[in-house]
């Protein structure tokens, strides 16, 4: 590695790969007392660190980067195509995966804080709780055809949203649309948290 290089990663920012077989995605559930509780353990991220994979390069700031990105890394003569996986903004840290399948690209379970759901005039469906789910189908901009279907759950802390099939932590990055169907169809919209 040049100097060049090693100055950038210690002035702005590292990047490091965490291998898919790494450990972290190994985690065994604990026992859960609640949806609640099981939730928020689904959609917890996981917690990288510099030690668990290798440094394989710096970067200009994490404000460039989201969540899922592909291109635009500078990072050349890897054998698989690396994708961001998660953002560490306060130790300027990028994690990136190997490959379109790396399990740190994808989640069941998201979720939504309060102060980033509008809910329109349906602002009363936030009083709505329940340990059972609401069917609800995902739209953003790239599926205006066709949603991802998922049950919603809706506690004081915010929403979150189960869906049947793992999708891409991009989500995260995205405005969604959701359609609820409680007492009818009801809509909101989620701004990106990233």
């Amino acid at each position: 590695m040049n100097k060049e290089r090693e100055r950038e990663m210690l002035d702005k920012g590292q990047i490091v790969e965490i291998p898919a077989s790494s450990a972290i995605y190994k985690r065994t559930p604990p026992t859960f007392h609640s949806k609640n509780e099981e939730l928020r353990w689904l959609a917890s991220p996981y917690h990288y660190d510099l030690f668990d994979g290798i440094l394989i390069g710096g970067h200009q700031g994490v404000e460039n980067y989201h969540l899922g990105q592909r291109k635009h890394l500078n990072i050349s003569g890897m054998p698989k195509p690396l994708y961001i996986i998660a953002i560490d903004k306060s130790e300027q840290r990028i994690f990136v995966g190997a490959g379109r399948n790396h399990p740190g690209l994808f989640s069941t379970v998201f979720f939504f804080p309060n102060s980033n759901i509008h809910w329109g005039s349906h602002e009363a469906l936030k009083a709505v709780k329940t340990d059972n789910g609401i069917k609800t189908e995902i739209l953003t901009e790239e599926l205006a055809t066709r949603g991802i279907a998922a049950d919603a759950y809706l506690y004081d802390e915010g929403l979150y949203l189960e869906c049947s099939k793992k999708q891409s932590i991009s989500l995260y990055n995205k405005n969604l649309k959701i359609i609820l169907l409680h007492d009818g169809l009801l809509y909101a919209e989620i701004y990106h948290l990233y």
